[in-house]
């Protein structure tokens, strides 16, 4: 399966994670014409959230900042995010139709046997590409 323009600079920004995030390390990973799948490995994963109050103009308690809700900094959900927005900035400027699904999803890796069926599986996905729903000849 080759790439097209697109799939390419989703490779180039999905290789760039580790240089915006230095907590992050990439195993395995596949562009597929539809989605990605990838294992990202973290490290150093204690972060502290900063919450500030936020104060209405007559001086009371409005609510607390959406920091304490917001996903923590080198976090997954920021590094997801972050690559699905320069990717999407991209396209949108090569004018180019595209849209991610809203969500993603993830799964924590327990141990050495689990690692290895999901790498499997990312390695051999472009193999069973024919068999998606999505799948256009």
């Amino acid at each position: 399966m080759m790439l097209n323009f697109l799939g390419d600079y989703a490779r180039h920004c999905w290789a760039q994670i580790p240089l915006h995030f230095p907590n992050a390390a990439l195993d395995q990973f596949v562009i597929m014409p539809n989605h990605v799948h990838g294992i990202i490995v973290l490290h150093n994963k204690d972060y502290t959230p900063v919450v500030r109050d936020m104060v209405k103009d007559d001086g009371s308690l409005k609510c607390r900042v959406m920091s304490g809700i917001s996903p923590l900094p080198q976090s997954l959900a920021v590094i997801v995010r972050s690559f699905k927005s320069a990717v999407t900035r991209w396209a949108n400027e090569q004018q180019i139709p595209f849209a991610w699904q809203a969500r993603f999803h993830d799964h924590i890796i327990r141990d050495e046997q689990e690692w290895g069926r999901i790498s499997d599986y990312i390695v051999k996905n472009p193999r069973n590409w024919k068999k998606d729903k999505f799948y256009k000849r």
